[in-house]
């Protein structure tokens, strides 16, 4: 993670804002139904996720469910971590069966000079 912030800080003249996901109970769709409809899932997750990229919206997947999205400080923050909620608002169909998620979001806008963080943040 730090390296991305590194490189994102270098791109965009160290002012960037960042979304920390993580899909709400997803270990119930591993325990429930295995690593072959887990790994689908993230598979299509991902994919609605890549709709939102323009330039200067960066995704990462972390681990497991976690993915953070790094934008260029000019974009809007809180309406892209809007139209990620609203992506997620169609059930996602996996083998048959249709999975709905909820995911919370930690948002941060800042920026880093001579190496100190400054910015504020907000979790939905």
């Amino acid at each position: 993670m730090a390296r991305l912030l590194r490189r994102t800080q270098k791109e965009s003249h160290g002012k960037y804002g960042v979304l920390f996901m993580d899909i709400d109970d997803f270990k119930k769709i591993n325990d429930s139904f295995g690593h072959s409809v887990r790994d689908l899932f993230l598979i299509e997750f991902a994919n609605r996720l890549r709709s939102l990229i323009v330039n200067g919206v960066n995704i990462y997947r972390l681990h497991g469910d976690e993915f953070v999205i790094i934008i260029d400080y000019e974009y809007n923050v809180y309406l892209l971590a809007q139209s990620v909620i609203e992506l997620l608002k169609e059930a996602f169909l996996i083998d048959g069966t249709e999975f709905y998620v909820n995911i919370s979001i930690g948002i941060t806008r800042g920026c880093i000079s001579n190496g100190y963080y400054y910015g504020d943040s907000r979790f939905y």
